[in-house]
């Protein structure tokens, strides 16, 4: 069985769960791709220091890559975050209880 790509993937988003030091880097570094990311972080204080990371540093990743903007966004619910996105990536704190609570909705 050889592999084949997701159906559409260029047009569905990449999710970042958790919007910590390692969670906003990795957003970073796909926005300056061209990707559109959601951020999801149930804490707003978090996903707010999230997007602003992306929105100051942005010019210093597409510096790096030579890449063009996507776009970006913070969201708290977890099901619309990754409905239809094609990666997703967890990026949270090694808390197994904080992670439970953070993944159950």
């Amino acid at each position: 069985m050889s592999w084949s790509p997701p159906m559409e993937y260029a047009s569905r988003p990449v999710v970042v769960l958790g919007d910590g030091v390692l969670g906003r880097r990795i957003a970073a570094c796909w926005v300056s791709a061209g990707w559109h990311v959601i951020i999801r972080d149930p804490s707003e204080r978090s996903r707010t220091d999230a997007v602003a990371y992306i929105k100051d540093n942005l010019a210093i990743y597409l510096a790096l890559n030579y890449g063009q903007a996507g776009t970006y966004e913070g969201v708290e619910d977890l099901e619309q975050a990754v409905k239809i996105a094609w990666l997703v990536f967890e990026a949270m704190d090694l808390n197994l209880r904080s992670t439970y609570s953070y993944l159950s909705w």
